[in-house]
């Protein structure tokens, strides 16, 4: 081949990760926002409960997931939702979710729950 052609091939490899990467950072922005608000319902499962995003366009609990694993929660695909099992005790379930929540406001997060 040519020295031309490889510098073509070359440019047109360059060109597709540019097109890669740009569609990666709009994804990544959808992520990332200066918003901290986490929009969550939050619900009874069995003997668990499930915190949920509210809206299903708007995955929220994405930003804090690394504080809801460390916490115990798993991702439940069934509920769309994460679930923390076995630890519903009491019938009073802001009782139950008391520490996650207060987790949750000490790393900065406004959390606008509702109980369904």
């Amino acid at each position: 081949m040519s020295d031309n052609i490889i510098i073509l091939q070359q440019q047109q490899e360059i060109d597709n990760l540019k097109k890669i990467i740009f569609n990666l950072e709009k994804k990544l922005e959808k992520f990332e926002s200066n918003d901290n608000t986490i929009e969550i319902f939050i619900y009874k499962y069995k003997k668990s409960f499930i915190l949920s995003n509210k809206n299903s366009d708007k995955n929220t609990t994405y930003k804090c997931k690394h504080i809801l694993k460390e916490l115990g929660g798993k991702w439940f695909n069934q509920e769309k939702g994460w679930i923390f099992t076995g630890i519903f005790k009491d019938d009073d379930i802001i009782k139950n979710v008391k520490f996650i929540l207060d987790k949750l406001s000490d790393e900065g997060f406004n959390v606008d729950y509702t109980l369904k």
